[in-house]
């Protein structure tokens, strides 16, 4: 979910303009530099979020290589 969120872009429902809340950065990361991206925020998480984080995605926690 959250490598989606990083290539594709996201818009918090309470969000009433056209542009989006993250801006998408497809074309612009590439899926090692996106993964590096996530790895990095992660570490400024609280163990509680990391935890949740981990039973979220623990199935598939980033996509195979494009």
């Amino acid at each position: 979910m959250l490598y989606r969120i990083v290539q594709e872009g996201w818009r918090d429902a309470f969000n009433k303009t056209d542009r989006l809340t993250m801006p998408a950065f497809k074309g612009q990361l590439s899926h090692e530099e996106t993964i590096s991206v996530i790895t990095y925020l992660k570490t400024l998480w609280t163990a509680k979020q990391r935890q949740f984080q981990w039973e979220e995605s623990r199935r598939e926690p980033f996509p195979a290589a494009p």
